[in-house]
């Protein structure tokens, strides 16, 4: 499919009598991209294709894009397999899951999607047609690299894998990250556990192919990437930020190797946001920051960055800027614009949605003062009574809007107490739950100040047993 579509697009530029930097700047991504595209390597994404057909002046039939729009999930069982057999195949969510492995290695944006699509089909099947559960095959997808007989070899080497091999090992690394990362989406603590140790063993072998491997490198980067930021997003909650930090430090250094704008900006929120969480918010706001060049730049070249991900940046723009005693208003107004309001297709790590975004305005507005509004949209994303979700959020986002709205409550005007503890209790209990080193210190740091507003209140007092750690 890719070497068809990368004739297409090569044959459609020389029509044109345009050089590849030309055809790039027309389309508005990088040369390598368009390198890429005529190499066979990559397909465009969808959200590059309109400007593709714009700019050649050609449909999707035209360019062979056609099976881009709805591609297979996985290839199916050649004939010699009976039909009782490609049945049960496609019923074991591990089997059908591990399919993607088998399959020549692709964009991880584009495993990841496939995986996507096949829980979102799985979880419509009824129960009694399934062999096994999400939970059950994401947690053996995560194992089973490890019996992979070329993970196995590299794993036991400290040599870099021929370039032959490096395909096969980052297929099977690929499947298992994205598992990794489906599992964050947990509320078992021992699930993050096993995500964070996933990538953790994956991560060895990937750094050495980016280092010895100048064919390989650029997409060994792009999965050392994915290990490193779910290690640093994951390693906050199970060993603190201090942790973490360097986690985020070197996911954001293999960023800047695969040249992926998206890729950049997402190592850079995963950075800021494990700073802000070890309080170092000046930092954080360097760290940020730089991300306002690489914005500035999208805007004035128009390049084809995932709305998702500009407003995933301006999102955390505007929180630091709220913490550092300035007015995040405004690009907290970029963050609301830039973050289509229907689903769109966009790379699966960067993960921002309507949930975050209420986050995001929730903390915005707390730091500014506007507490009634604090509560007022993190409302919109966890119900302010009962703490179930509205809006689609991981558990450790859970808890921090529910860790943001004690906040808001105990900075108004007119503290309201009761409300303030309901607040606090769902919150350290769900902390505590999670073993989220950085909710359960926020749920301390709102203890002590209710116990400074109010400091003889046997209710308040009554709530310390509560802060022991687990």
């Amino acid at each position: 499919m890719e070497q068809q579509v990368g004739a297409r697009l090569k044959e459609a530029r020389v029509k044109k009598h345009w050089t590849q930097a030309k055809a790039a700047k027309e389309l508005r991504v990088s040369l390598n991209t368009v390198s890429a595209w005529e190499r066979g390597k990559a397909n465009p994404y969808a959200y590059n294709q309109e400007r593709i057909y714009e700019v050649y002046g050609l449909s999707a039939e035209d360019l062979g894009l056609i099976e881009r729009q709805s591609p297979p999930l996985v290839s199916p069982p050649g004939p010699q397999v009976t039909q009782h057999l490609q049945t049960f195949i496609r019923q074991d969510l591990t089997m059908y899951l591990w399919s993607l492995a088998s399959q020549p290695y692709r964009a991880y944006q584009d495993v990841h999607a496939a995986m996507a699509r096949i829980l979102k089909d799985y979880n419509q099947m009824t129960p009694k047609n399934l062999h096994i559960n999400r939970r059950e095959a994401l947690c053996r997808l995560v194992s089973l690299s490890f019996i992979a007989p070329a993970i196995v070899a590299a794993l036991k080497s400290e040599e870099t894998p021929p370039a032959t091999v490096c395909q096969d090992i980052m297929a099977q690394c690929a499947v298992s990250i994205a598992a990794c990362w489906e599992l964050r989406k947990s509320a078992e603590y021992s699930d993050l556990a096993l995500a964070f140790e996933g990538v953790s063993t994956y991560l060895s072998i990937l750094q050495r192919i980016v280092r010895d491997s100048s064919q390989h490198r650029q997409e060994a980067a792009s999965l050392a990437t994915q290990c490193l930021l779910l290690k640093a997003i994951l390693g906050k909650h199970l060993e603190g930020t201090v942790q973490a930090i360097p986690y985020a430090q070197q996911a954001l250094s293999y960023s800047k190797v695969t040249q992926d704008i998206s890729l950049h900006l997402k190592g850079l929120e995963v950075l800021a946001h494990a700073q802000s969480m070890g309080r170092q918010y000046q930092l954080a706001r360097q760290t940020i920051g730089q991300a306002e060049p690489l914005l500035k730049r999208v805007k004035d070249k128009k390049l084809p960055v995932s709305p998702y991900a500009l407003a995933l940046a301006n999102g955390m723009l505007a929180c630091m800027l709220a913490r550092t005693g300035q007015d995040g208003t405004a690009t907290l107004d970029q963050a609301i614009t830039s973050l289509p309001e229907k689903d769109m297709e966009h790379p699966v790590f960067v993960g921002y949605n309507q949930g975050e975004l209420l986050l995001d305005m929730g903390i915005v507005y707390t730091h500014q003062g506007e507490n009634a509004k604090a509560i007022e949209a993190l409302s919109q994303a966890v119900d302010p009574q009962t703490f179930v979700l509205k809006k689609a959020l991981r558990e450790t986002d859970r808890v921090q809007v529910i860790n943001t709205m004690t906040m808001a409550s105990l900075k108004a005007k007119e503290k309201n107490m009761e409300q303030s503890i309901h607040f606090w209790r769902a919150g350290i209990q769900a902390a505590k739950a999670l073993h989220s080193e950085p909710c359960f210190n926020e749920a301390v740091a709102a203890y002590d100040i209710m116990e400074a507003i109010w400091p003889h209140e046997k209710r308040i007092r009554a709530l310390r047993e509560l802060t022991e750690h687990w």
